[in-house]
């Protein structure tokens, strides 16, 4: 069983936005051929806000921004945070 829960609000500010997306997944056995274990349950949060210009939008954000490790399969990586910074350019080749 997974869960997500999400709150934004694409301009709660004059030009400035925010998305906040709590994720949860159940423990589950996982059976395969190479490899047969229990998952934990995991959850995480999600976040970004966005800053939008005349023909641009910038956005800061991450994905498991508390940096909680887990496993979504058995056998299978270790994932933690991730963070990014976007660049968007809107309409530039237009009058």
């Amino acid at each position: 069983m997974a869960s997500n829960l999400s709150f934004g609000n694409r301009q709660i500010l004059p030009n400035v936005g925010f998305n906040l997306v709590w994720k949860w997944q159940d423990a589950f056995d996982w059976e395969s051929p190479l490899v047969n274990a229990r998952v934990s349950a995991y959850n995480n949060i999600d976040a970004q806000v966005s800053y939008k210009m005349p023909k641009t939008t910038i956005k800061l954000g991450g994905s498991n921004i508390l940096n909680n490790h887990y496993i979504q399969y058995a056998g299978g990586p270790t994932l933690g945070a991730l963070y990014y910074m976007a660049i968007t350019f809107d309409n530039i080749l237009t009058k």
